[in-house]
């Protein structure tokens, strides 16, 4: 059931004001406002929600961290730097493993996400924590309602000096 309002004037001098701040006869313009009003922010209203919640499932959050290995304290590499990727192989040369980079993206179910999305933060992490390069990378997907989890660790690791 629609509930209508009836619109007051204050002002006598306005139109459709009777005396003395009572309501008086509406205009046309008046009319139409009071029929139209209520179903036009309506149906903005649910456009606006419907806008909304697109947004946020387009958008999804990203988080990323790296936790160094006991005893593997480094100073971060330069933003310039390039991290070497190792996905299924190791690096020939030595080298410790000096932290555990975390990348998670949570995205909704028509977005599809892979490595290569995840790849430009592990990196950015490895630099943080002072590594040359990444190796053991994970992936795991899992989902939650109309929301995708993609998560992908790896292992930071530095070349050994010889």
């Amino acid at each position: 059931m629609m509930r209508r309002f009836r619109y007051r004037s204050i002002s006598s001098s306005s139109p459709g004001s009777g005396a003395a701040g009572q309501p008086g006869p509406a205009t046309s313009c008046e009319r139409a406002e009071r029929r139209h009003l209520p179903s036009t922010l309506r149906s903005h209203g649910k456009l606006l929600i419907m806008l909304g919640t697109l947004l946020l499932a387009a958008c999804g959050s990203n988080s990323a961290r790296f936790s160094a290995m006991p005893g593997k304290s480094f100073p971060p590499k330069d933003e310039t730097f390039e991290v070497a990727v190792f996905e299924s192989v190791l690096p020939s040369q030595a080298f410790e493993r000096i932290a555990r980079i975390d990348v998670q993206m949570e995205m909704s179910t028509s977005a599809e996400a892979s490595l290569q999305d995840a790849i430009p933060e592990l990196k950015r992490q490895a630099r943080r924590a002072g590594a040359d390069a990444i190796i053991d990378i994970r992936l795991k997907r899992s989902k939650s309602g109309e929301i995708t989890v993609f998560q992908v660790s790896a292992m930071g690791i530095r070349y050994s000096q010889n």
